[in-house]
């Protein structure tokens, strides 16, 4: 017979001295929640439990043809759907776009697998690794690529299914050797290859 810890044979299963993280976190059920810590006295019969929320890293934006935009907070480490809000205008938010069919995720679902939103993370990163910002970031799930412009007006179109390093090394080593406002796309949905149209 497994044992039981100490304060669940004290004050049963159901007094929150016995309650383990998880436990508080499938209670809230709350996607604005990324932590929580419980941190108990037994001696003082004192319980103190710290909360950490998700960050709001940008917004994602699903659209229907004819329709307009839903949007939504999403957090940068999991890629959780945190709230409904406004469609952005401007580019100081960093915002991803994708053209999705009904029915539409609901908040607390994942925008993307754990594998595809790193690879989707890292091309957010380019900005502070590479001095590249991006704009106009889409997401095309069908053929799970995604497409973002840089500042020279380029548009780039990568998959999400390949490791992100080799296609943005190759992407950087590309620019330090063009001119970028004289490239109109570069294409890196193939693995090991770069393809471009010149403007």
């Amino acid at each position: 017979m497994a044992q039981r810890p100490l304060a669940t044979a004290i004050f049963g299963a159901g007094n929150i001295f016995a309650w383990p993280p998880r436990a508080l976190m499938r209670e809230t059920g709350n996607p604005l929640i990324a932590e929580i810590a419980v941190k108990r006295s037994l001696v003082s019969r004192e319980v103190a439990i710290d909360v950490t929320g998700r960050e709001r890293f940008g917004i994602w934006c699903f659209s229907e043809a004819g329709s307009e935009p839903l949007c939504f907070w999403f957090d940068g480490r999991d890629g959780l759907l945190l709230e409904e809000t406004l469609v952005p205008d401007g580019r100081l938010i960093r915002t991803v776009r994708e053209a999705a069919p009904p029915p539409l995720p609901a908040i607390g679902a994942r925008v993307l697998g754990a594998p595809r939103f790193a690879r989707l993370m890292s091309v957010f990163s380019l900005s502070a690794t590479h001095a590249l910002p991006v704009r106009d970031v889409r997401v095309d799930r069908a053929l799970e690529e995604v497409s973002f412009e840089l500042a020279s007006g380029t548009a780039v179109h990568m998959s999400l299914r390949l490791s992100t390093e080799s296609p943005f090394e190759a992407l950087v080593a590309f620019l330090e050797s063009h001119d970028a406002r004289r490239v109109r796309s570069i294409d890196l949905t193939v693995e090991h290859r770069l393809y471009w149209v010149p403007r």
